[in-house]
């Protein structure tokens, strides 16, 4: 040992000499790493023990499962977890070394350099885009950037500098500022179209119900006005053209017949018309009603219908047939030598039948009253009051022959 220290002595010369080389190591060493020029770490053949959780298809429900503790998104958090290590010259205190982890109140100080500048209102510097609802990181230079841009900034250039100060070795904390802005803004602008949309429809209605005071513009309105009004009423009339005229024409002819009807019953007749409509009815030549088919006179209500049907002359001319008859029966019994019959008494009584009968018809005998109506027809007025109370509608007064409105007075015939 002795006789290699002898070998080499240590002198002040060989010390410097010494000191400037791991000086020009160290810093060799040093801008090696900082510009990416050094190897690459070795690959870790660790194989890992984490175990792969299974969960089971069907919820058997023996595992419990564990209550998830849910973070806040709202929640500021540093992205950075442990400084880099210290490279010689950072040891011997040549280059500078990593700044140490911002407290709170040196995050709060950043954040607030940050706001005062409103970089969280204005776009990102790498992409040029708002920062909406991304993810927002600060770093420790008071920047922000979109988390994916600044990530993808580092990939490209290969180290860890800022793109506004290149500053290196900057920390990194997540911040929310660009999405309360955001909510900020899209609050304001829902706000404004809202009111924007109510005050309008206010507008709207206001200029439909309050006419304005120019000449111009109140003719306008009340012309709009007009225009709605009758496109509304052509909207609601879904219907048929033929079928509209139809039932105009309907209307019409119901209504003149309305008219002529009421024309009729209430025109005033006098007894020259009256006469004429009399020699008219009389020129026809009817005997009989047209209701009930019978005589116009020499009929009663009451007789039955064997004793108003034949006349008087009819039946003595039946009797008479009878008796002879009977005569001549009796006659041929004699001449053939057989006893003549006695007659039964029953025909003695059908004589004093026959007579009874025509003495109820004598009795019974009394002409109806007859109707005249000024369309020239005769009916019995028995017969056209029931008429008339059993006709429904517009049958009522009409007449049974030619359908038309009649005004009637009482004759003798």
């Amino acid at each position: 040992m002795e006789r290699k220290a002898s070998l080499f002595p240590v002198t002040r010369h060989n010390k410097a000499a010494s000191i400037t080389a791991l000086t020009a190591v160290a810093l060799q060493d040093h801008w090696t790493r900082a510009l990416g020029f050094g190897t690459a770490p070795a690959p870790s053949f660790s194989v890992s023990t984490r175990k792969k959780t299974v969960q089971p298809v069907v919820d058997t429900g023996r595992v419990k499962s564990k209550p998830s503790q849910s973070t806040s998104l709202e929640k500021e958090y540093v992205l950075d977890k442990k400084p880099p290590p210290l490279t010689l010259a950072q040891r011997f205190g040549l280059v500078q070394g990593p700044p140490k982890h911002l407290s709170e109140g040196e995050w709060s100080n950043v954040k607030a350099l940050s706001n005062a500048r409103d970089d969280s209102k204005e776009p990102c510097v790498i992409c040029k885009e708002d920062f909406g609802l991304q993810e927002q990181v600060l770093l420790s230079c008071s920047h922000v950037f979109h988390r994916a841009c600044l990530q993808a900034f580092e990939r490209y250039t290969g180290r860890k500098t800022c793109p506004m100060c290149r500053r290196e070795q900057y920390q990194t904390r997540v911040i929310h500022e660009g999405a309360k802005q955001h909510r900020i803004k899209c609050t304001t602008v829902i706000q404004a179209a809202w009111r924007g949309y109510v005050v309008r429809c206010w507008y709207k209605k206001l200029r439909k119900t309050v006419p304005p005071k120019d000449p111009k513009l109140r003719k306008k309105f009340y012309a709009d006005k007009l225009e709605a009004i009758t496109d509304r009423i052509v909207k609601s009339c879904d219907f048929d053209v033929n079928l509209f005229l139809n039932e105009i024409d309907n209307s019409l002819q119901r209504s003149r017949d309305i008219f002529k009807h009421f024309d009729e019953l209430h025109r005033f007749m006098s007894d020259a018309d009256w006469d004429i409509i009399q020699l008219k009815a009389a020129e026809r030549d009817n005997k009989d009603c047209p209701i009930c088919l019978t005589s116009l006179c020499n009929t009663s209500e009451n007789t039955p219908r064997e004793l108003t049907s034949p006349c008087k002359g009819d039946h003595k001319e039946k009797i008479m047939h009878q008796k002879s008859a009977s005569a001549h029966k009796i006659s041929e019994q004699t001449k053939f030598g057989l006893p003549q019959l006695v007659p039964p008494q029953g025909g003695k009584n059908r004589n004093h039948e026959s007579k009874s009968t025509e003495q109820q018809m004598k009795k019974s005998v009394k002409c109806r009253k007859t109707v005249l109506l000024s369309c020239t027809h005769v009916f019995h007025e028995t017969c056209l009051l029931t008429l008339e109370e059993l006709a429904l509608g517009d049958i009522r007064n009409k007449c049974p022959v030619c359908r038309a409105v009649y005004q009637k007075r009482i004759i003798s015939l």
